[in-house]
């Protein structure tokens, strides 16, 4: 009786040796035919142009601009759908680490994002694309960006490049000279053009489509200011900026949605009420229209597109 369970226990014994000694060959052959190690990313923005020079891109990450935001990811193939991001002890940190499962140089992977991160936005993971809403008064930023078809190399080390680029137009004020002789305050800034209540922005091109409404009518808004300029001097103003979608650019309109800035003036001293100066622009995507004002003399006005 002893000698059975003795040679039972030495048979079960040397089963899961047999066992043990299987799968560390099969872990070990794995380890050696794909490559496991964790993805990184290298971020970079791409800036406003400006109203007249083309601006080449830039190599400063997004550290300042996203802040403890981060910025929003998606990938089938690492089966992200809208994972936040943030920049957390000198790398920007995705939550688990997701490795490259596959042997190197065998398939790519394919990333989209957008900046700054919101878990509201209605998101289709398929299409790679999100629903923004964008109020009249929207001083909110949206960037994009997408790596497509990239591979794992000894050189890149699996670092995969996401540039940022802008997915709204800006119209913005810079300085206001006042050489009038008297103080003037600038009550109101008023914006004219049709707007887009919400559109659909792919990740992978940048493109809008799905604008709401389809037809927009002419709006206005209005943003109270009440900032006073001495004569004198040139300060900056402090009005908003507005950030709007830009609309689908067509050969008809090559330079976006057509808008129009009025600027409400108080003179000192004078009782006629106010003053407008009006100037025409445009919404174009990744564009900061921005514009300096100065006021002469017998309310003469120079509009100056900066820089």
């Amino acid at each position: 009786m002893f000698n059975k369970i003795h040679y039972t226990i030495l048979a079960a014994a040397l089963l899961l040796l047999f066992t043990v000694s299987c799968t560390d060959e099969e872990q070990s052959g794995t380890a050696t035919s794909a490559d496991e190690q964790p993805f990184s990313l290298a971020i970079t923005e791409q800036p406003w142009q400006t109203e007249v020079t083309t601006v080449t891109r830039s190599g400063e990450t997004l550290e300042g601009l996203m802040g403890n935001t981060g910025f929003g990811l998606y990938s089938t193939e690492f089966l992200f759908g809208n994972q936040k991001v943030l920049w957390q002890n000198e790398e920007w940190y995705y939550g688990p680490k997701r490795l490259w499962i596959w042997p190197k140089a065998v398939q790519a992977v394919n990333l989209y994002a957008y900046a700054p991160y919101a878990n509201s936005y209605p998101t289709d993971v398929a299409t790679q694309s999100l629903t923004f809403t964008c109020a009249p008064t929207n001083t909110t930023d949206l960037l994009w960006a997408s790596c497509t078809g990239y591979l794992r190399t000894d050189a890149n080390k699996g670092v995969i490049p996401l540039e940022f680029k802008h997915a709204l137009a800006k119209i913005s004020l810079g300085k206001i000279t006042n050489e009038t002789g008297h103080s003037i305050t600038l009550k109101e800034v008023k914006l004219r053009s049709n707007l887009y209540t919400s559109g659909t922005l792919s990740l992978a091109t940048g493109a809008w489509s799905n604008l709401d409404p389809a037809s927009p009518t002419e709006q206005v808004v209005t943003h109270t200011v009440n900032q006073e300029f001495a004569s004198g001097v040139s300060i900056a103003s402090n009005a908003p900026d507005i950030l709007q979608i830009p609309g689908a650019t067509s050969p008809a309109s090559p330079d976006g949605q057509a808008a129009t800035i009025e600027l409400i003036f108080e003179i000192e001293g004078f009782d006629s009420g106010l003053e407008d100066i009006r100037f025409a622009t445009q919404f174009k995507q990744g564009v900061n229209r921005k514009f300096n004002v100065t006021i002469r003399k017998n309310f003469e006005v120079i509009i100056t597109p900066y820089p």
